[in-house]
């Protein structure tokens, strides 16, 4: 009978684990999903030292010009994470230049396709990017769906790329 009920228990405490969905819960899953990717999309990558890098507001991937609070906010942890790495990152929400348009309550979003002109103008040997989609797979579950890459901005080549996947249990109230 012991035995049963640590079983009983452990189950319990593994799934209830496993499915919170609470708010803090749900932010440091994600912000450990977001810190791994970086740890990832880097690893393999050669960044010379005095690389400069822009990272954009990440974009929803069914409309690539409009963020929102979670796109901004995988923005920032990604940010944070690159700086971790002693990689230089330019803060654009105080530059200003006809290459990133900010746009107000959704984020920095790049308009040109003229590498060369962002070389100049932002002295940076690098862009990340982002998308993410929040995909309904039914009414108690769904899923973040989000791709990162670094750019060569010379001649826009992806030099990595990850993709990632973070689940998110609705309970009765949220759904």
């Amino acid at each position: 009978m012991r035995i049963l009920l640590l079983t009983i228990f452990a189950l319990l405490f593994i799934t209830g684990c496993s499915v919170s969905n609470t708010p803090n819960t749900l932010l440091n899953n994600f912000k450990l999903q977001n810190q791994q990717a970086v740890d990832n999309l880097l690893q393999n990558t050669k960044i010379p030292q005095n690389c400069k890098i822009i990272v954009t507001t990440f974009a929803n991937n069914n409309n690539l010009s409009q963020s929102s609070k979670l796109g901004r906010i995988i923005t920032e942890q990604v940010i944070t994470d690159i700086v971790n790495h002693n990689i230089k990152v330019l803060e654009l929400k105080i530059r200003k230049g006809d290459i990133i348009y900010i746009k107000q309550q959704n984020g920095e979003f790049i308009l040109t396709r003229n590498a060369k002109n962002l070389i100049k103008t932002q002295k940076a040997c690098g862009v990340l990017v982002g998308t993410y989609s929040v995909i309904n797979i039914n009414k108690s579950y769904q899923e973040i769906y989000v791709n990162m890459k670094l750019i060569d901005p010379k001649t826009n080549v992806i030099i990595s790329s990850i993709d990632y996947i973070e689940p998110i249990y609705l309970s009765k109230n949220e759904r």
